[in-house]
């Protein structure tokens, strides 16, 4: 397991979302991002509760796209 972070592109803005990663295997997500990371986006606007369930919306449709397993808390 490592912190780390995902970096999305969400209606042409850019905004970062803090989490852990895991190792695959022995059944635990690939990612664990954290809603209470979302605050603003990357130019410091501050974001609205649309904002960060789109964005959480987008982070859970790619990441299913690309096979992996990712949990929001």
């Amino acid at each position: 397991m490592t912190r780390g972070s995902v970096e999305l592109s969400v209606g042409g803005r850019d905004v970062t979302m803090q989490g852990e990663a895991y190792a695959r295997g022995h059944g635990s997500p690939d990612f664990v991002a954290y809603r209470n990371s979302l605050m603003q986006w990357d130019d410091g606007e501050a974001l609205t509760e649309t904002d960060k369930q789109a964005i959480i919306d987008d982070l859970l449709c790619d990441g299913r796209a690309r096979g992996w397993s990712i949990e929001v808390e």
